[in-house]
């Protein structure tokens, strides 16, 4: 171990700036045999350039390395665990056969990555008070145009001439962009300096996915078979979707791999584009929860309008039945009334009975008549649309032979509008209607002697 000059805190012998304050260490003469960090070759199909050393920005880093390392010493085995964070931590670490000396390189990574974290969050932070003192300087009339958060050496250059101008009105704020712009430098040199310690990031193109970049990465780059990249890469921390312009920085020393993302070029951090996936889901989540309930009260709704369709089913269904039981009752009065207004109505039976009843009178001087009679006395029947005609037997009323037959009221007469005829024995007298019209809802007598 070496002891960095600034902080005097140790510093593993392969680093070049501490991990601790990014100072840059100088190793000493004997010092200079150790292992050179030299960059990982970048994936043939899925190259990128090479980070400039001045424009590169890492925001912190949300995924970590968690590292299991099983070290086989003389006395046991003990398990080293990476734990996730927020800030510079490696999203995990998988290894095979990992020791003591894969353990620290891995642990000054980690150490790399919390200060690149640290200087991002800086670089953020200075950024956005450079781009609020330009502002200022523009709206008091500045007359020199200067943009970005950091100046050009032309701009550094008229900006101090300009301070030396003793009219000028602003200087204090000349100078104090001058005074930020110094601190942004310094700061992007720092962070060079650790990012030069680290192998060449992949950066993320549209559609990309965090699994399938390192799984290319061991088998392409490090030569791996597809199994034990795969194995690798399943017992890690992964972040997906990535957005173009994320930096995927891969690490693979004596079959441990780990793997974490900076922000790059992207819009936002890997932490903010993971807390919009999350509200994504939990928006999509709400929705769908917004969407069933709503199902549910359209479900109820539609429920109680099929229990009322339902009864108004039934209803109509009763209403149906009695109507149909009234139509067929109402069939049955119309033929019932159809019957009546084309039948006969008649009362037949022997002169002498029908006299006793009173129904017909046979005066000594005159001719038979009715004299009083009701309608139930009328108990025969022939409807004259399908009969015309009356038989009646002797036997039926209790005589020998029927030798005659008078029809009553005398307004219908005899070969006109009926005809009588009496068999040649007398058992039977028929009468035959031949005016089936006039006969059409009357009443008749028929008196036979």
């Amino acid at each position: 171990m070496m002891t960095c000059q600034k902080c005097s805190k140790d510093v593993p012998e392969s680093a070049a700036v501490c991990p601790y304050c990014g100072t840059r260490v100088e190793k000493k003469a004997d010092d200079q045999t150790g292992p050179v960090r030299k960059p990982d070759p970048e994936p043939p199909k899925i190259s990128e350039p090479a980070p400039s050393r001045s424009g590169s920005k890492i925001l912190f880093i949300i995924a970590g390395i968690a590292l299991l390392a099983i070290i086989v010493v003389l006395v046991g085995h003990f398990a080293f665990n990476w734990q996730l964070g927020k800030k510079g931590a490696f999203p995990g670490v998988s290894q095979v056969g990992a020791n003591a000396e894969t353990n620290a390189k891995f642990e000054n990574m980690q150490e790399m990555a919390n200060n690149i974290d640290k200087l991002e969050q800086d670089m953020q932070q200075r950024g956005q008070e450079m781009a609020r003192l330009q502002a200022e300087y523009q709206a008091r009339g500045g007359t020199l145009k200067v943009g970005g958060i950091a100046l050009t050496e032309d701009e550094r250059k008229l900006l101090a001439d300009l301070m030396k101008n003793e009219k000028s009105g602003y200087q204090d704020l000349l100078r104090e962009i001058l005074s930020k712009d110094k601190e942004i430098w310094d700061t992007k040199a720092r962070l060079s300096s650790l990012e030069e310690q680290l192998p060449r990031p992949h950066v993320v193109k549209a559609g990309e996915r965090h699994r399938d970049i390192a799984i290319h990465f061991l088998t392409e780059v490090q030569k791996l078979s597809r199994k034990q990249a795969e194995d690798l890469v399943d017992r890690i921390n992964l972040l997906d979707p990535l957005l173009p312009g994320f930096k995927v920085w891969n690490f693979y020393i004596n079959g441990a791999f780990g793997t974490y993302i900076t922000q790059g070029t992207a819009p936002i951090s890997p932490n903010e584009a993971e807390r919009e996936k999350i509200q994504t889901i939990v928006d999509e989540r709400n929705t769908a929860f917004a969407e069933r309930d709503n199902l549910k009260t359209q479900v109820t709704d539609l429920e109680g309008q099929k229990t009322q369709l339902n009864e108004q089913i039934t209803g109509l269904t009763q209403e149906k039945e009695s109507l149909a039981t009234n139509v067929e009752e109402l069939k049955g009065v119309q033929a019932n009334l159809e019957s009546d207004v084309n039948s006969l109505y008649f009362r037949a039976g022997l002169k002498d009975d029908l006299e006793k009843s009173g129904i017909i009178k046979d005066p000594f001087l005159g001719k038979v008549r009715l004299e009083n009679f009701k309608s139930e006395d009328f108990t025969g029947k022939i409807d004259l649309r399908s009969q015309t005609s009356i038989v009646m037997q002797a036997a039926n009323f209790g005589m020998k032979k029927i030798k005659k037959a008078v029809i009553l009221p005398s307004i219908f007469k005899e070969k006109i509008d009926y005809k009588i005829t009496i068999s040649a024995d007398g058992q039977e007298a028929t009468i035959e209607i031949l005016n089936p019209d006039k006969f059409l809802f009357q009443k008749i007598v028929i008196a036979l002697e």
